[in-house]
């Protein structure tokens, strides 16, 4: 894939990840269910990417990434990958920036690398999430994300 259009996909599904936490309050409950379905998406690309967990104290040494994401003490998910020689986190994460501001909680932000889609969706599955946000958004969260790189190189969803 050119270097161009691989920008051009990451900055679109930036950007629908954007209008969903915008508009429908993505990462107040589905931010996992997003960062599984970039991470599929990625890897059916060949795109490296990290898998990045903001987690709170209690749990800030945990580098296993199943038991950092599985102790209840994991803020965020999200999905960073390098464009150009910048490192991008996919998503507007100021709302969990600005919450850990209110509530002096302390917190570290760790990246893992090689979390296959596979794992981030068993955490999704198997641990309770914030519930503002409506998974019935999933289906159409996950049509939009593969519609945009399916105009530029067909995957199956």
């Amino acid at each position: 894939m050119k270097p161009e259009t691989r920008k051009i996909i990451i900055w679109s599904l930036a950007n629908k990840i954007n209008e969903y936490v915008r508009e429908k309050a993505l990462f107040s409950g589905g931010c996992c269910y997003s960062a599984y379905l970039l991470a599929d998406i990625f890897t059916k690309l060949g795109i490296k990417y990290r898998t990045v967990l903001f987690q709170e104290y209690e749990n800030a040494n945990e580098h296993d990434f199943n038991n950092a994401i599985n102790s209840g003490m994991c803020s965020h998910v999200a999905i960073e990958v390098n464009v150009g020689l910048k490192r991008v986190i996919i998503g507007d994460y100021s709302g969990i920036m600005r919450w850990y501001e209110m509530w002096p909680i302390k917190h570290t932000i760790r990246r893992y690398k090689d979390i296959t889609p596979k794992m981030l969706f068993a955490a999704y599955s198997w641990n309770e999430w914030n519930d503002t946000y409506d998974t019935a958004n999933n289906k159409y969260l996950k049509k939009d994300l593969y519609d945009i790189v399916n105009q530029f190189v067909p995957i199956a969803a």
